[in-house]
């Protein structure tokens, strides 16, 4: 029986890692971006492979940022470092190591509206904003307190002006511009969520759950495919990652 546990802990955990290196992105212009641990596909609006990229020297790409397709943020938490790549995810755009900006251990980076980056620091529970060069504008110490309980997020999204972090035991806490925090969703297990004008997605249950964040309205789309589920959603369509090949399909979202 003992074995039989860590069997199953150790499968568990190796599928989280695998899930966690596979990811998928869209930007504005429609390109899908597939990440393979370091390797990093971009595919135009037809699905036609463009370019083909590998980061082995700074290890698994944690997350990406594809909000301006012309600077692209790769952040690689192995080594806390942020990459920026061209629209050919050539890396000529500049890299930075956030250990020298006085942040000690980040989980989650994300870019802002105004060209600036938020940066979470899960050692020091701190929520940062930097400019792009990574010059600190805005330190929020101690989110535990603002929070009022422990907090863990795992996920972070930023849309209109709002900033998103999802802590799987509490929920998925919106804050403004400046860091402020102004409301919470009481929406547990959430590991991945996607945000697209003013719905956020994410799977629960084989289905495709949508917030309306302004509206407090609630849809459920079926899902054919199984759980876990890797997908984006951009403009109205949901692009969900095909784990056994890296392709991806793309289909439209109606619940309205």
């Amino acid at each position: 029986m003992y074995s039989l546990i860590k069997y199953l802990i150790f499968f568990i955990v190796l599928t989280s890692l695998q899930l966690s290196a596979q990811q998928i992105y869209v930007d504005k212009l429609d390109n899908v971006y597939v990440v393979q641990q370091d390797k990093i596909l971009k595919y135009d609006s037809k699905g036609i492979l463009q370019y083909e990229a590998s980061f082995k020297k700074y290890g698994t790409v944690t997350s990406l940022d594809v909000s301006d397709p012309f600077k692209i943020m790769v952040f690689f938490g192995d080594f806390a470092r942020i990459v920026f790549l061209d629209n050919t995810l050539n890396a000529n755009q500049g890299s930075y190591s956030l250990y020298s900006k006085d942040i000690i251990n980040p989980s989650l980076v994300c870019s802002a509206d105004d060209k600036s980056l938020w940066i979470y620091d899960k050692q020091l529970y701190s929520l940062i904003k930097t400019n792009e060069n990574l010059q600190q504008l805005l330190r929020i110490t101690d989110m535990q307190v603002i929070i009022g309980t422990d907090f863990e997020p795992v996920c972070m999204r930023q849309q209109n002006n709002y900033l998103f972090l999802s802590d799987p035991l509490q929920g998925i806490f919106i804050f403004d511009k400046y860091g402020s925090l102004l409301k919470t969703l009481h929406y547990k297990n959430i590991e991945h969520f996607e945000v697209d004008d003013n719905y956020i997605y994410f799977a629960e249950n084989n289905e495709i759950k949508i917030i309306s964040h302004t509206l407090f309205e609630e849809y459920s789309i079926p899902l054919k495919e199984l759980m876990p589920l890797v997908f984006a959603v951009r403009g109205g369509f949901i692009y969900i990652l095909n784990r056994s090949d890296f392709t991806y399909t793309k289909e439209k979202l109606s619940f309205k």
